[in-house]
C-alpha cells in the first residue's frame, strides 16, 4: 500500500513538472529530477538505477539549454541583434515577475520589440520580425521540453514497474 502511495506521489510530482513547462512558473523538469532523485534515494536506487538517474539528469540539462536558447535564436533567425536578444532576456524577466505565467511571453516580445527600435534604431517591421522570431523561438522551446517531460514520465514509468 506504501509503495502506491509514493508512486502515486511522485506521478503527482512529475505531473506538476509538466505544468512547469507549459506554465513557465516553476522549472519543470529540473523539479522531475529532483523528485526522481529525491526517490531514487529514499528507495535506494532499487527502482531507478544510477544509470536510469543519469539518463534523466541529461535530459534536465538539454530542456535547460531548450529553456535557455530557444528565444535568443528565434530572435537572430528573424534578424534581432545582440541588443535585441538581452532586451528580450530582460523583458522575460520582468514581464515573469509583473505578469506571471505570460508575462515571460509578453515581456519577451516586447523587450525585442522595444530594444531593436529604440537602442538598435531598427524600423517598426524589421523590429517586429525580430520580436516575432522570440516568440516562435519561445513557443518551440516549450514544444520541446514538453516532448522531453513527457520523455522523462514514460522513462520513470518504466523504471519503476
Amino acid at each position: 500500500m506504501i509503495e502506491i502511495v509514493i508512486f502515486v506521489t511522485i506521478l503527482i510530482l512529475l505531473f506538476i513538472g509538466l505544468i512547469g513547462v507549459i506554465f513557465p512558473v516553476l522549472p519543470g523538469i529540473p523539479f522531475m529530477f529532483l523528485a526522481t532523485l529525491i526517490f531514487a534515494f529514499l528507495d535506494h536506487f532499487n527502482r531507478l538505477s544510477v544509470y536510469e538517474i543519469i539518463i534523466l539528469g541529461l535530459i534536465m540539462l538539454a530542456s535547460l539549454v531548450v529553456d535557455h536558447l530557444a528565444g535568443f535564436f528565434g530572435a537572430k533567425i528573424f534578424g534581432a541583434s545582440k541588443v535585441g536578444a538581452i532586451g528580450g532576456l530582460i523583458g522575460s524577466l520582468v514581464g515573469l515577475f509583473l505578469f506571471p505565467p505570460f508575462g515571460i511571453f509578453l515581456g519577451l516580445v516586447l523587450g525585442v520589440l522595444l530594444a531593436e527600435l529604440l537602442l538598435s534604431k531598427k524600423n517598426m517591421q524589421v523590429s517586429a520580425k525580430a520580436a516575432s522570431g522570440a516568440l516562435i523561438g519561445s513557443v518551440t522551446g516549450i514544444l520541446v521540453n514538453l516532448f522531453l517531460a513527457i520523455t522523462f514520465i514514460v522513462i520513470f514509468v518504466i523504471s519503476y514497474w
